[in-house]
């Protein structure tokens, strides 16, 4: 995984959510976060990406949001998934 910083020149040490994180030009290369730190690292505007460039904070943010949305999916965040296994909003009535 990769974590992009909002300065994409930056070079150096950071802690965040618990991790440190090595900054090369803008880059950090991670093993694996979990949802709560993949929410909190989108919160101060870095970019996660998987190694297919997927981007995975905001599948974290959501499934965050909603608990049951895990339970209700059957890929990994950052799987690149066909529109018919999105869900669909329901409709609006009135």
């Amino acid at each position: 995984m990769r974590v992009h910083h909002k300065n994409p020149t930056f070079t150096g040490s950071v802690v965040a959510a618990t991790t440190r994180f090595e900054f090369k030009s803008g880059v950090a290369e991670v093993e694996d976060l979990s949802a709560s730190k993949l929410a909190i690292l989108a919160a101060r505007g870095w970019h996660v990406a998987d190694d297919d460039s997927a981007d995975t904070a905001a599948s974290a943010m959501t499934e965050l949001a909603n608990p049951k949305a895990k339970a209700k999916r059957d890929f990994e965040i950052g799987e690149k998934v066909a529109p018919e296994h999105m869900e669909k909003p329901e409709p609006e009535i009135g």
